[in-house]
């Protein structure tokens, strides 16, 4: 039986999906810029892209006739001037150039003050950004970066509660990509 059916919809670029123990539906996406998100997914809802969006256009400016003027950023065509009234608003959306990749809840007691923390890895900021989220008002309570230094492009956490990031090509492109597990110190 071959049955499909949409979600949800108005996401612009998915990088990470996870299902907690709840059975709630975390998302992180791209944004265009200084609009990434965090999004919790919910049924039938509607994400808004492109017409509700925290980030600025990329294309701004003719990359071949670069004048100062053109170098402002731009709102892309967002009809509820940053409101997202009539649409799902993201969890947490970053104002600054993220990367975004994947994420995870954070559900074993290794690290027992990152329990139930949402842990979210990026690409061009090369760190992993711990959320604690208040699960009743669905808003971030508290962010902290933690810097590793690589382009980290998927993390996982082990049965033993140890993380696992599995790294990108820097931008020499002379880098391989490596696994670091993140545990602790003794």
């Amino acid at each position: 039986n071959n049955n499909s059916e949409i979600f949800s919809f108005g996401h612009r670029n998915p990088q990470g999906l996870y299902i907690d123990k709840k059975k709630q539906i975390f998302s992180t996406e791209h944004g265009p810029t200084g609009g990434d998100e965090l999004n919790e997914i919910i049924y039938k809802n509607n994400y808004g892209w492109p017409i509700a969006t925290y980030g600025t256009n990329y294309k701004s400016y003719d990359a071949y006739e670069k004048k100062a003027q053109d170098l402002k950023k731009e709102w892309p065509l967002d009809i509820t001037r940053n409101t997202h009234v009539g649409y799902t608003k993201p969890i947490f959306s970053w104002g600054n150039r993220l990367g975004i990749s994947n994420l995870v809840v954070y559900e074993s007691d290794y690290f027992n003050k990152w329990k139930d923390n949402i842990i979210v890895s990026t690409l061009a900021t090369q760190q992993l950004v711990r959320l604690v989220f208040d699960n009743n008002k669905k808003t971030i309570l508290y962010k902290e970066n933690i810097k590793i230094g690589k382009r980290i492009r998927d993390i996982i956490v082990m049965k033993n509660g140890k993380i696992i990031l599995l790294t990108d090509r820097g931008k020499a492109r002379n880098e391989n990509p490596e696994i670091i597990i993140v545990s602790k110190t003794k």
